[in-house]
């Protein structure tokens, strides 16, 4: 499975080791917390870490 199969996230860059960032957002159905712990059952993640988090409020 690659973490672009998961609703909201995005690769947007790969090393030649391996490394990858992603940033993972919030959906209508799940929180990217719940995401990111998903992320982690990939076979073949080693680590995942959390490097910037960003929330505004909604407005209504």
């Amino acid at each position: 499975m690659t973490m672009e199969k998961f609703r909201g996230v995005e690769v947007h860059a790969q090393s030649d080791d391996g490394r990858i960032v992603v940033v993972v957002e919030d959906t209508p159905d799940r929180f990217a917390s719940e995401t990111i712990m998903d992320l982690h059952q990939i076979p073949g993640v080693i680590s995942l870490t959390l490097t910037y988090h960003h929330f505004e409020e909604l407005i209504i």
